[in-house]
């Protein structure tokens, strides 16, 4: 027979005396002499409280608990123990539930501003990151991005089979005359007329093309919008934007460790200070979890209000993760395949190209330069062409772009990377230079990259596209080219329908705009502005924020010689480790108040409010003297 306290691990008040009867009964005990021949009648009564059989314990039941006659078992019920974490030491498991409270502190937050806020509280100066761009797109890479962003491709020729019923083969057939020549024309005009940019020498080729692209594009957009707004309600409501700010940030475990970091890990294994032992746990040749930050902006995108239809359901086995193709742990480095590290801090920033309290959060589309292949189209010759490696190049492009703005796209929806989707995000992307072009349907399903859910999360992203095409006919060069033309109008024809689920937004629960405490209002908004825009070498009399730095001669003197030693140790690096302020950029970050003033700047303020006030006394007195026919002159003679 075995106590609840066995397997509750709660206090039994039936095995335990409190406080209160173990003092009661020996004082009972010291009153008291009690002989062998007293009779068991004369002894003094028990408390009512021992002797009374109580119906309920002295702590509230949990849920689930049973009765007090029901408290025992006959064989104990200890709880789970977890194969993994028993092993591990007081600060791993300290590490571990801090990272769990960080990860509830970004899901409670009840609005973008603060969330992203809370992600970067951390860290006072931001973080360490790869920093992917749309620039450059190394060869064979194709394999690195997969991986990044769990992408599987379900086919590179041709779109989802919804873009291929009757329905919409109907309508793209009856609007495709429509706009077929004015989308000519504005070709025509764009690629003869005169442009002043083609003409200046400080101009290279790859930002001639892309601003020839950017021109194009905006003109094919407004023609199809004029034509389709008048029959469709969510094109004449949309919002369109010209090169809006996207941006994304995430957390991707399972990433081979760089050497540096390596050789930190062989170092602490050798050392016996109380802080190295508690990274021994840690393998050499572990994996790493590192941040990446994409920074892009389309060319021009489209918004509705609600987002487009999914195009597989997520219980369909295309959307379940394969272990071939998508393993715990990537075998190769990311700076081999064209990631760029970056030493400088930066702050976690997550922008879908619009403010939070926009209606219109939901993108249909958006149009992306493809000037990257330039270099590569310029070495190419008649030995070898990079036909092949551009299409690659397309589709990691492709995949970067989509995933970082339908991951922004998501978390303006209250989902953040810590936590998993009620329902997917879909896309479309258009990659194009104004004459080639090529399609792709995105599909997100996950953002749970952190070493915590990586091996656990189950689900991948999906991504079809189609080969580039020219939007001029190859048999007819002064005709346009069909498949081109009704590729576009499905694109804009795929129409948005709300999701099927009775709140959109589980996790926003008020928007900045109306909170009530104005103070706390301002300070999250400043502070999220500040971070986005990436202030961290901000300097002013108001405010200093920069981050720590050490400079040349003291690399030279002190960290690689020790040729100054009667120099007092100060600065950061010099200071012991573990000692505060030894590493300035893993303090947590301090919110400015831009409503604080100094004691200097309130004296200052005071002084010029004083002067003022004693200039339009004086002022006052000369306007009273004159009107008495009073003047300067006469009251210094009195």
């Amino acid at each position: 027979m075995f106590c609840r306290s066995v397997r509750t691990k709660l206090p039994c008040g039936r095995c335990q005396l409190t406080k209160e009867s173990t003092a009661l009964l020996q004082r009972r005990s010291r009153d008291t002499k009690v002989n062998a021949a007293m009779p068991y009648s004369s002894l003094p009564p028990k408390p009512s409280y021992l002797t009374q059989r109580r119906t309920h314990t002295r702590f509230a039941l949990p849920e689930g608990m049973k009765p007090y006659e029901d408290d025992w078992a006959k064989e104990a019920e200890y709880p789970p123990i977890d194969s993994e974490m028993h092993t591990w030491n007081e600060h791993r498991r300290k590490r571990l539930q801090d990272t769990l409270d960080f990860h509830t502190k970004i899901r409670e937050a009840s609005c973008p501003e603060a969330k992203n806020l809370e992600l970067n509280m951390p860290k006072q100066f931001g973080y360490t990151s790869f920093r992917v761009t749309e620039d450059v797109f190394d060869y064979d890479s194709l394999a690195a991005y997969k991986f990044v962003t769990r992408t599987h491709v379900a086919s590179n020729t041709q779109l989802p089979d919804q873009y291929y019923s009757p329905e919409l083969e109907e309508q793209v057939k009856h609007y495709v005359e429509e706009v077929k020549e004015p989308i000519l024309d504005a070709l025509q005009f764009e690629l003869h007329s005169p442009r002043s940019y083609e003409t200046e020498f400080n101009e290279f080729p790859n930002t001639i093309e892309s601003k020839k692209s950017q021109s194009i594009i905006s003109q094919i957009n407004r023609v199809v919008l004029t034509v389709l707004g008048r029959d469709f309600e969510h094109l004449k409501d949309s919002q369109v934007d010209i090169q809006p700010n996207v941006e994304a940030f995430w957390q991707m475990g399972g990433l081979e460790a760089s050497y540096r970091r390596r050789n930190q890990r062989e170092g602490n294994k050798t050392k016996t200070a109380p802080d190295c032992y508690k990274l021994k746990h840690v393998q050499v040749d572990g994996p790493m979890e590192y941040n990446l930050h994409y920074v892009g902006s389309p060319l021009l995108q489209v918004r509705c209000k609600d987002p487009p239809q999914h195009f597989v359901l997520p219980t369909d086995p295309l959307c379940l993760r394969s272990i071939e193709e998508f393993p715990d742990r990537f075998p190769h480095f990311l700076q081999a395949y064209g990631f760029r590290f970056e030493d400088d801090l930066r702050f976690a920033s997550i922008i879908p190209g619009h403010w939070s309290g926009d209606t219109h959060r939901c993108n249909l589309l958006a149009y992306h330069r493809r000037d990257h292949l330039w270099h590569r189209e310029r070495i190419q010759n008649r030995y070898w062409t990079a036909k092949d490696e551009n299409e690659e190049a397309l589709y990691s492009q492709a995949m970067l772009v989509s995933f970082g703005r339908l991951l922004s796209q998501a978390f303006y929806h209250g989902f953040d990377q810590f936590g998993g989707f009620e329902y997917p995000f879909s896309t479309q992307t258009v990659i194009t230079n104004g004459l080639d072009w090529s399609f792709f349907a995105y599909q997100l399903n996950t953002i749970e990259f952190h070493e915590l859910a990586l091996a656990k999360n189950q689900n991948q992203n999906i991504m079809w596209g189609t080969q580039s095409e020219s939007i001029f006919d190859k048999q007819k060069s002064d005709e346009l080219n069909k498949n081109v033309l009704g590729n576009i109008l499905k694109f804009y024809l795929n129409g948005p329908g709300p999701v099927n689920v009775e709140n959109a937004t589980p996790y926003l629960s008020c928007p900045i705009h109306e909170w009530e405490d104005e103070r706390e209002r301002v300070l999250t908004f400043y502070n999220f502005r500040e971070q986005i825009c990436q202030r961290i070498y901000r300097t002013d009399a108001l405010l200093k924020f920069r981050p720590p730095e050490i400079y040349e001669y003291e690399k030279i003197y002190k960290v690689y010689f020790n040729a100054m030693p009667m120099d007092p140790r100060r600065r950061f690096f010099e200071l012991p480790r573990g000692f505060p302020g030894s590493n300035p950029a893993s303090d947590p970050y301090a919110l400015k108040d831009p409503l604080y003033e100094s004691k200097g700047v309130r004296r200052l303020k005071a002084e010029v409010a004083a002067r003022k006030e004693k200039e339009t006394i004086e002022a006052a007195k000369r306007a009273e003297g004159l009107k008495f026919g009073v003047t300067d002159s006469m009251s210094r003679r009195r």
